[in-house]
């Protein structure tokens, strides 16, 4: 059971500063928006990502707004008291974010709430819990995205999970242009990309090719 309309997983842009460049970040969450995405989780964290609160807060307060102005729900990965400050839309915790005090303290603050899950152990876990919203499985291929990255799960692991998952689920890791379509065809909820959206030449064209196969009967029913 899920208390959001999984249509806005559909292209989940997930980015900090870390990926795009401090001067490109805004820029590049506006053409996404423009583009067309349908969710976006602020995610600064790792190398070369903002280590100042002050400076985190800002980038995301500018980011909150660009969401609002293109009506896109706007989410924070794993800090809590900037989710909670901000008045975010949703919360996305990992494994190793001490998931569930976090996403109790969310929920009661009406967040959407989502966790990442890479094993059919999590993803039980995660059917005793009514507060969460949806999960957030991968990484699907190999990625330079994330330095921590878990062993790639590959599709037919996907759709595994997606058959066990009581709630909707968003692909990640290794997402390209090249294997969305099949990525759709297990039955996930949406995918959320880094790397194919800020490395992209043509951010409108990328988007819209993330977006066709929700859109051209390719996906599972």
């Amino acid at each position: 059971m899920t208390n959001i309309s999984p249509e806005i997983l559909q292209t989940y842009l997930v980015t900090g500063t870390q990926d795009t460049g401090v001067a490109q970040f805004l820029p590049t969450l506006e053409a996404a928006l423009n583009a067309g995405i349908t969710c976006f989780q602020f995610r600064e964290k790792g190398p070369n990502s903002l280590q100042s609160a002050a400076e985190i807060e800002h980038y995301a307060r500018q980011a909150q707004q660009l969401c609002r102005t293109y009506q896109v729900p706007f989410f924070i990965d794993d800090r809590l008291e900037l989710a909670l400050t901000l008045q975010a839309d949703g919360l996305h915790v990992g494994q190793s974010d001490q998931p569930w005090a976090k996403i109790e303290t969310a929920k009661r603050h009406g967040l959407i709430t989502g966790l990442s899950c890479h094993s059919a152990a999590e993803i039980i876990v995660c059917h005793q819990q009514p507060i969460l919203d949806y999960l957030g499985i991968g990484p699907i291929f190999p990625t330079h995205s994330k330095s921590d990255a878990q062993s790639p799960l590959g599709l037919q692991q996907l759709g595994d999970f997606v058959s066990l998952s009581e709630r909707p689920v968003v692909a990640i890791g290794g997402i390209s242009l090249q294997n969305i379509a099949n990525v759709a065809q297990t039955g996930v909820a949406g995918a959320a990309v880094i790397s194919v959206i800020t490395q992209s030449s043509d951010i409108a064209q990328t988007v819209q090719a993330l977006k066709q196969p929700w859109h051209t009967g390719e996906a599972s029913l």
